[in-house]
């Protein structure tokens, strides 16, 4: 038996690698194009584009822009882009053999993006949401959700809701796989005894000052005072806007993609078909009343009717409609602290009641309409705004208009590869009494980062100098060609800057070992689709080197 599955390996080793091979070569004729075009930041851009399709972290820009693989794409001009789109169609038409089909479908998508004009949805406010297809809706629940997920499984966004009072809920953190990288966002609550970060990017706590690049080449820029944008590597955006009400800090969040070249898309956000009416059917295929839009009457007996059929709508929208797309331990992104999972943030009871905007007296809905409207809300946008001001005070949120990162920007000629960013460093640093985490940095030294005798990226020393080991340990060689086929199910650890190579699974490595005998929380790491769940253990730690918390679901 053991020699049988020894062949079966064997095999699979053996043909996985010729795919690879012939995928490489035939891929030299879009390399050619886009070095024909700029030679550094073509090269970088190609080599770039096939560490996304083997799901690998894109190497170390070499240029002086600090753009993603898709920004950079935008800026190849037209009849480049044709010359690919040529190559790219007939490869994907001719090839048999499935990986390079795939390989090809996946070449296809990130070079067509540029074509597709982009969707958008938001969660705002206590929470109302408006589906990528448009249609609006009040979101009153708690606990933690699917928002917006690409079948492909490059790219998802989660939200935590919790509650604000007994009727009310609000956004307070989100979580992302950045087409590998496991990134959330923390507005309230932390995970940790980290309480100045508001980014845990594989489960570490990061700085993001103005922009941080990320590992799989997705980018985080901090847009003026207190919103943060999220871009993919192909192209996908995610903009977070820091609040706060009363004593609760929380976040709008906005989701943009790009619903083109047969990417399916899912989630609470609905699925970017252009249809209004299907955005809110379950899995069993029940679908609520269609879009309910609210209304007031001089009528009493009207208004008390359709105040009890807007209950009815939001009461299916809080209990059957968010079921179906809670997370589950599993599939969770978020971070954890002991003795957490997703049920810690769950109420499948809440709220006590649906309130409406006839809740309001009508004094009390002029005023907020007033204010609303003096803001520049109107549209779909307005009766979310009118129940804000109302209820909770929450000033008005326009749509956030974002800047494209690519305008006015002019590729000067680069004699040479040069580096421009250097990878994050993380750096594990005691932050409680009774555990000690890592904390990612991204402070540089103002030689621009870099040994001038090594080349290698080095960080601002502390007020104690860090002694380094002088046996710095060397990681195993990976082939990331076999990893996505054969699992040992062991957690394999991954740092959150530097690290090359690796798969585009969103890591969960071990975590730092605590000073008292308590055992570590863990979270498990999800695939590219459907995440895992590992064993709790304990590592022991070695100088020079850091770990990763991991991700833990239970």
């Amino acid at each position: 038996m053991k020699n049988i599955t020894l062949s079966i390996f064997s095999i699979l080793c053996v043909t996985l690698g010729f795919s690879q091979t012939q995928f490489s070569k035939d891929y030299e004729s879009v390399r050619t194009e886009l070095v024909t075009w700029d030679a550094v930041r073509g090269e970088w851009l190609a080599n770039s584009f096939e560490a996304m399709v083997n799901k690998q972290s894109i190497p170390e820009r070499t240029f002086p822009e600090d753009l993603t693989p898709d920004e950079l794409y935008r800026m190849v001009p037209r009849q480049s882009k044709e010359k690919i789109q040529s190559i790219v169609t007939d490869r994907e038409n001719n090839v048999t053999e499935r990986s390079q089909r795939d390989a090809w479908r996946r070449i296809a998508i990130l070079t067509g993006s540029n074509t597709c004009k982009p969707v958008s949805a938001r969660s705002y406010g206590d929470p109302h949401l408006i589906s990528f297809d448009g249609a609006s809706f009040s979101f009153q629940t708690v606990g933690e959700f699917v928002m917006a997920k690409s079948a492909s499984g490059h790219m998802e966004v989660q939200t935590r809701q919790r509650a604000q009072g007994g009727d009310f809920s609000l956004n307070t953190a989100v979580a992302m796989n950045v087409s590998g990288d496991r990134l959330c966002f923390y507005a309230h609550e932390k995970p940790d005894t980290d309480r100045e970060s508001l980014f845990r990017l594989n489960g570490n706590p990061i700085r993001v000052e103005n922009t941080y690049h990320l590992p799989h080449g997705g980018t985080i820029v901090k847009s003026g005072r207190k919103d943060y944008v999220v871009t993919w590597p192909s192209g996908e955006r995610v903009v977070m806007d820091l609040n706060t009400v009363g004593a609760m800090d929380f976040v709008n969040v906005t989701v943009e993609i790009i619903p083109c070249l047969d990417e399916q898309f899912m989630g609470v956000f609905g699925n970017a078909n252009r249809n209004v009416n299907d955005d809110f059917r379950t899995r069993t295929g029940r679908s609520p009343k269609e879009d309910f839009v609210s209304f007031v009457s001089a009528d009493p007996a009207v208004n008390s009717i359709a105040q009890d059929i807007e209950r009815e709508h939001l009461a299916y929208i809080a209990r059957d409609f968010a079921d179906e797309w809670r997370v589950t331990d599993e599939t969770t992104l978020f971070d954890y602290g002991f003795g957490e999972n997703t049920s810690s943030y769950t109420n499948r009871y809440f709220p006590q009641v649906h309130r409406t905007v006839r809740d309001l007296t009508p004094d009390q809905q002029a005023t907020a309409r007033r204010s609303c409207e003096e803001a520049g809300i109107s549209g779909s946008d307005l009766q979310g705004c009118i129940y804000d001001r109302g209820f909770l005070n929450i000033p008005a949120t326009p749509r956030p208009v974002v800047r494209d990162r690519t305008e006015g920007v002019v590729l000067a000629k680069v004699e040479r590869p040069k580096t421009s960013n250097p990878d994050p460093v993380v750096d594990p640093k005691p932050t409680g009494s009774d555990k000690i985490t890592e904390k990612g940095e991204e402070d540089i030294t103002p030689d621009g980062g870099k040994n001038k005798e090594t080349g290698k990226p080095t960080k601002v020393p502390d007020s104690k100098p860090v002694k380094e080991d002088p046996k710095p340990v060397k990681e195993p060689k990976k082939d990331v060609k076999f990893d996505d086929i054969f699992k040992s199910g062991t957690t394999k650890p991954s740092t959150s800057g530097s690290t090359k190579g690796t798969t585009s699974t969103p890591t969960k490595s071990t975590s730092t070992p605590v000073k008292t005998s308590t055992p570590t929380p863990t979270k498990t790491t999800p695939t590219t689709t459907t995440p895992t769940k590992s064993s709790t253990t304990t590592p022991t730690k070695s100088t020079g080197t850091s770990a990763t918390p991991v991700k833990r679901g239970g």
